[in-house]
């Protein structure tokens, strides 16, 4: 008897790391959906803002289920900077909002 008779009709799951990188792509779809002002620099600072946090979870998912010592390494300074990152973007946007 084979392995699919012991088990019809059942899909293997995925790894989990797998399911989390699928569901970060489709939020990642779903957040780049800005309003555009017709601003090149606001339009860049919006879609900035969405993709360095799309970028910093991405890293956060390399570093839970990654076992690469480089990737790893990559995805801890992707984390570490966001602060400072995220601090100076807000920061300009401030200064250039109407």
């Amino acid at each position: 008897m084979g392995i699919d008779r012991l088990r019809p009709n059942k899909i293997p799951q995925p790894p989990q790391s797998t399911l989390d990188l699928q569901r970060h792509v489709q939020r990642l779809s779903l957040s780049t959906s800005i309003g555009y002002t017709g601003d090149a620099d606001k339009d860049f600072a919006a879609l900035l803002a969405v993709q360095r946090e799309a970028l910093v979870e991405l890293a956060r998912i390399g570093l839970e289920h990654g076992t690469d010592a480089e990737l790893r390494a990559m995805a801890q300074r992707i984390v570490d900077a966001a602060p400072a990152e995220e601090a100076a973007l807000k920061a300009w946007q401030a200064r250039h909002s109407d």
